[in-house]
């Protein structure tokens, strides 16, 4: 019995190396982030003879020894109590990550690495930021004992339990009611515009451009000229054009969350999605720092709402789709859900208001908004009587909009603190709730701007660990006796 523990551990603390996939991964990643260098570089060097053939020479060298001294220098091995990492040519890097510190592990996996039968693991501890270590090709059962070997670790493992499978339904409605390939579309359009005039501008003939290119542009100028002419045909694109940015918009939802499904086993909850490309994340549940509760106004008005959690370390690049707990949900499901992350969450509370402030400062903001987007529309639509009829109209109907949505978005704006959390609500329009577990508030912070100043208000900005860099938990216009009091009771420093 001894010797066949002695020879478990042997093997459990052996060196492994990335799989040999790893060379070929690292060979495109580098192409990719170098490929404008090497492109401004080649054309620097191509005027000298030989200097563009020997410059891709050196830099394949270069970039060929870079990633197989890479592949060659990093090791790994699972310690009784982490992972421990060695790489590094010149500078040798040696890390120890342990396993209480991991937050929670994401595997992905796209097309040509399903075909190898590879997947690239991250790990990411209570840091927050960065992911903590990366390997770039491990086979699926390499993957799958690091895996194991974390989730294992001081825990009972139980049978699955799936929380949540988002079906068809589910993708197609999250995707009818996006506007995120609808804002890509938009902006493609005003590049257009604006290339277009810019070389109008510099008195760009048309020889002095590609035939193709030039037919192309030639053919969309008549064709935004003869709709531009049609009040009637200028309707119809218009249709046309929204029904075709949301059938987009389906697709790409029911591509992405395909096979989307959140799993419970024991301490762990198991995120998996993808077609093309699959994606798996392990989150700890006693990592979690925060949950969303964020529904947009088609959403809000269809009776949807999409529930995400902030893990610690779950901040970073890849992290909106990673935090992403329930695609879709009803909104009377949605407490049901917040139990299964916290079961000690209770919605017996009474939420306290803000300062009336918020409805001035909610019109104040909507309006200034709308005149950059207004100049914005007098720049890209061509102006006629039509255009111009439409465009005062729609300006005329968002302004009304926003002053009938101040004292609701004031009304629905609130917070309480019960049980040792922190709920924060805040916009009617489009709805958002944050749970934070006071437990895990890193620090509470006062930010005043100078109107706010004069009426005596601040907002209370809680900071988490494991958010992302343009996310940020704010409670508005909170009178400012108050806000000084919610920073002592909730800032952590009254341990001693």
């Amino acid at each position: 019995m001894s010797l066949r523990s002695e020879e478990a551990d042997k093997t459990a603390a052996a060196w492994h190396r990335l799989h040999p996939a790893m060379l070929w991964f690292e060979a495109g990643r580098i192409l990719r982030r170098l490929l404008v260098p090497l492109l401004i570089g080649g054309f620097a060097v191509s005027r000298r003879e030989g200097g563009f053939r020997t410059f891709i020479i050196v830099s394949a060298v270069i970039s060929v020894f870079g990633f197989v001294s890479s592949y060659l220098s990093f090791r790994y091995r699972l310690t009784a109590d982490g992972i421990e990492l060695h790489e590094g040519v010149f500078t040798r890097r040696k890390q120890h990550i342990a396993l209480a510190r991991i937050s929670h592990i994401s595997t992905h996996q796209n097309a040509l690495a399903r075909l190898i039968g590879v997947v690239r693991l991250d790990i990411a501890t209570e840091g927050g930021g960065e992911r903590e270590a990366s390997f770039a090709a491990l086979s699926v059962g390499a993957a799958e004992k690091i895996r194991l070997h974390v989730g294992d670790a001081g825990s009972v493992r139980e049978d699955e339990n799936i929380v949540y499978a988002a079906s068809l339904h589910d993708r197609v409605l999250a995707g009818a009611t996006t506007l995120q390939v609808g804002g890509a579309v938009a902006m493609g359009f005003l590049g257009w515009r604006y290339m277009r005039r810019l070389n109008s501008a510099d008195g760009l003939e048309s020889g002095a451009r590609p035939e193709f290119l030039n037919g192309v542009i030639t053919f969309v100028d008549e064709l935004l000229g003869a709709i531009s002419a049609s009040p009637a045909l200028m309707t119809l694109s218009i249709f046309a054009l929204v029904a075709g940015i949301w059938a987009l918009s389906i697709i790409v939802s029911v591509v992405r969350w395909h096979g989307f499904r959140i799993i419970e086993r024991g301490a762990e909850l198991h995120q998996q999605s993808g077609v093309l490309s699959r994606t798996r994340n392990v989150i700890a549940r006693d990592r979690i720092q925060a949950v969303e509760v964020y529904g947009s106004l088609v959403r809000n008005l269809l009776g949807f709402a999409q529930i995400a959690i902030v893990a610690a370390g779950s901040g970073g690049r890849g992290r909106a789709q990673s935090r992403i707990f329930i695609l879709l949900s009803a909104l009377d499901r949605v407490s049901d859900y917040l139990q299964t992350l916290w079961p000690q969450i209770r919605e017996d509370f009474d939420w306290r208001p803000i300062h009336p402030y918020h409805r001035r400062q909610h019109i104040n903001r909507g309006l200034l908004l709308l005149l950059p987007l207004t100049i914005v529309a007098l720049y890209v639509v061509p102006l006629n009587a039509v255009t111009m009829v439409a465009i005062t109209l729609t300006t005329s109907g968002f302004a009304w909009l926003i002053w009938r949505t101040a004292t609701p978005s004031f009304e629905a704006t609130g917070f309480a603190l019960h049980d040792g959390y922190l709920h924060v609500r805040t916009g009617a329009v489009s709805p958002r709730r944050w749970i934070v577990a006071t437990s895990r508030i890193q620090a509470v912070i006062l930010q005043t701007s100078l109107m706010q100043r004069r009426h005596g208000v601040t907002n209370v900005v809680i900071d988490v660990n494991g958010l992302a860099r343009n996310q940020h938990i704010a409670i508005p216009n909170v009178p400012c006796a108050q806000a000084e009091r919610m920073q002592m009771e909730l800032t952590p420093h009254h341990a001693d």
